[in-house]
């Protein structure tokens, strides 16, 4: 019997001003909060993913002595890894006027009593 893996790990992280700004992320936030100052614009990119583990994997198969059954195996792979950074952003009428549509927090930016709809 003969079994095989290969796991896979790998952390990283993407930091820049204007993957949003040039809409190369997954539903990012696409326009400057401050047109004159993209030094704000700094932050994880849409498109960071922190951690990622892989891993593929082969097993002989002992089905025994038949020549039909003979040489058999299961192979499989997989990934799991961690989402991608979001941008909360505010919804409702807006003139764009050059008015934030990210809200500012001011506050300690916690729940006292979290739940799956209202968390942050």
């Amino acid at each position: 019997m003969a079994y095989s893996s290969a796991p896979n790990y790998t952390y990283g992280k993407s930091i820049d001003d204007n993957s949003g700004l040039n809409y190369a992320g997954a539903g990012g936030y696409q326009g400057a909060q401050n047109s004159l100052d993209l030094n704000l614009e700094r932050g994880l990119s849409d498109f960071d993913i922190r951690q990622v583990f892989s891993m593929n994997f082969a097993w002989q198969i002992p089905l025994g002595q038949s020549v039909l059954l003979r040489g058999w195996q299961l192979a499989g792979s997989g990934t799991a890894y961690t989402g991608q950074p979001f941008t909360p952003q505010l919804s409702g009428p807006s003139a764009d006027l050059g008015e934030a549509t990210r809200p500012d927090r001011i506050a300690s930016g916690t729940v006292p009593n979290p739940t799956v709809n209202d968390w942050f």
